[in-house]
C-alpha cells in the first residue's frame, strides 16, 4: 500500500492555469479598498504548512531560499545585495533587510544558530503610508535534519467579509511544490491531480482518505462507467489542483476504478458518474454521508452564475477556510525547537501574530474567514492579481 502519491507526468497535459488562482496578485494602488480601516486591518486568509522534500544532501534549503528571493523579485524587481546570504555580516546572529519598490514593501530576517536555520520574508503589496492591500508571509526554517516552510496570506477584513472576494495561495507555494517538493503526514502535496488508473491507486486513495493524520480535504472525482480521460471531468482538475496546492488533495478515478472503490467502501461513500466528493479530514466509513458531501455533475454545471469555474472557486475557499482553522495554535505553526528564534525574528519582521483573536473567534463575529460561496473571480476584477513575470516562473520550475 503506497504511503505517498506518485508525482503526475507533467507531459500528459499542459496545465491550463487560472491567473487569479495561480499567481499571487499585484494590486494597483488606484484600486485599493476605499477606507483606511479596510486597507490596514488585515486578517489571515490562507495558511500552508509543509515539509520540504529532502534531496539527500541538504540542498533543498538553498534551493527553496533561492525560489523565495526570485518570487519576491517577480513582484518588486531586483533586490539589494543584502538579501543574498553571502552578504550577511560575519558573526551576525540575525540579519535584517528591508526594501521598498513598485508600491510594495519587502522585509527579510535571516538567522542561523547551530543546526537551526531561519529565513522569513514578508511582502506587502500596494503598500504606502504604512498600509497594505494584502500581505504574504513566508517562513523557511530547519530544525535538525528537517526543513519546513510556512506560508500565510493576509487580506483586508473588508474583503473577507465579501462572499465573492477571491482567495489564493501565495505563488511561492506552487514554486516549492514543483521543486524541491512539499510533503505532509508522509504524502506529497501536488500541483497537479492524482490520476488513479489501477487497483494500487485505489488502495492508496483509501489509505489517504482514512488516515488519521490527514489534515486536508480530498477532492475526488469519479468518471463515467467507461470513461478513462480525466478531461471529461465536470471541473478542470488541473485548474483545481493549482488553486488548492498545499490546501487539499485532488484525485480523479477512471470509470473502472470507481467500481473498485465502491467494492471497498460501499456505494454511499464512493464517488462515480462524474460526481465530485469532498472527503473531509477524520473520515471514517460509517460517518454520516453529509459529512463528506458529493456534488452531482448537474449541480456542478449549474453552480451559481459560473458553473464549473465557480464550483472550483468555492472548493478553494472551503479549503482556505479549513487551512486557517487548523493553524489555530502556535504549535502547529512552529515546532518548539525554533520557538525562541521565531519570536525574535517575528518582532524584527513586523509580522502580525497569526494566532491572535481572529483565529480563535467563531466565524459569526465577522473576524474570521467565512465558509463563503462562489462568486465572480475574473482576472479583470478590481483588486485581483496580475501575472507574475514569465521569466521568473520559468526559473522556478
Amino acid at each position: 500500500m503506497p504511503t505517498s502519491l506518485p508525482l503526475p507526468d507533467p507531459t500528459r497535459r499542459p496545465a491550463r492555469l487560472a491567473p487569479e488562482a495561480v499567481q499571487t496578485p499585484r494590486v494597483r494602488r488606484a484600486r485599493l479598498p476605499g477606507t483606511v480601516a479596510g486597507r490596514s486591518e488585515l486578517r489571515p486568509a490562507v495558511a500552508v504548512s509543509a515539509e520540504l522534500s529532502p534531496d539527500g544532501r541538504g540542498g533543498e534549503w538553498d534551493l527553496s531560499r533561492g525560489h523565495i528571493l526570485r518570487w519576491l523579485e517577480a513582484h518588486v524587481g531586483p533586490l539589494p545585495p543584502g538579501f543574498d546570504a553571502a552578504s550577511r555580516p560575519e558573526g551576525a546572529k540575525v540579519h535584517v533587510e528591508r526594501h521598498r519598490s513598485a508600491g510594495a514593501i519587502v522585509r527579510a530576517v535571516d538567522r542561523e544558530a547551530g543546526s537551526s536555520r531561519y529565513f522569513g520574508v514578508s511582502l506587502e503589496a500596494g503598500a504606502f503610508a504604512g498600509l497594505a492591500a494584502w500581505k504574504a508571509v513566508v517562513i523557511l526554517f530547519r530544525a535538525g535534519a528537517t526543513s519546513q516552510v510556512r506560508a500565510m496570506l493576509f487580506a483586508p477584513r473588508r474583503r473577507l467579509d465579501q462572499r465573492n472576494a477571491p482567495l489564493w495561495v501565495p505563488g511561492i507555494v506552487r514554486w516549492l511544490a514543483r521543486s524541491p517538493g512539499l510533503t505532509d503526514y508522509g504524502w506529497r502535496l501536488l500541483p497537479a491531480p492524482w490520476i488513479i488508473q489501477n487497483e494500487e491507486g485505489v488502495e492508496g486513495l483509501i489509505h489517504l482518505i482514512g488516515s488519521r493524520r490527514r489534515t486536508r480535504p480530498v477532492f475526488a472525482t469519479g468518471l463515467g462507467p467507461r470513461e478513462t480521460n480525466p478531461e471529461s471531468a465536470p471541473v478542470d482538475l488541473w485548474d483545481l489542483a493549482h488553486r488548492t496546492v498545499g490546501l487539499a488533495h485532488v484525485a480523479v478515478l477512471t470509470g473502472p476504478m470507481t467500481y473498485a472503490l465502491t467494492d471497498r467502501v460501499g456505494r454511499k461513500y464512493s464517488v462515480f458518474g462524474n460526481a465530485v466528493r469532498t472527503y473531509r479530514p477524520g473520515c471514517v466509513i460509517g460517518d454520516r454521508v453529509t459529512e463528506h458531501p458529493m456534488a452531482l455533475p448537474e449541480t456542478v454545471r449549474r453552480w451559481r452564475a459560473g458553473g464549473p469555474h465557480d464550483f472550483a472557486v468555492f472548493l478553494t475557499r472551503e479549503a482556505a477556510r479549513a487551512s486557517i482553522a487548523r493553524q489555530a495554535t502556535r504549535e502547529t505553526w512552529f515546532p518548539e525547537s525554533v520557538e525562541a528564534e521565531s519570536r525574535e525574528a517575528e518582532g524584527l519582521l513586523g509580522t502580525p501574530d497569526p494566532f491572535g483573536d481572529a483565529l480563535r473567534r467563531p466565524a459569526a463575529d465577522g473576524d474570521a474567514v467565512h465558509p463563503v460561496g462562489a462568486g465572480e473571480d475574473a482576472p479583470s476584477a478590481p483588486d485581483e492579481e496580475e501575472a507574475e513575470a514569465p521569466a521568473a516562473e520559468a526559473r522556478a520550475s
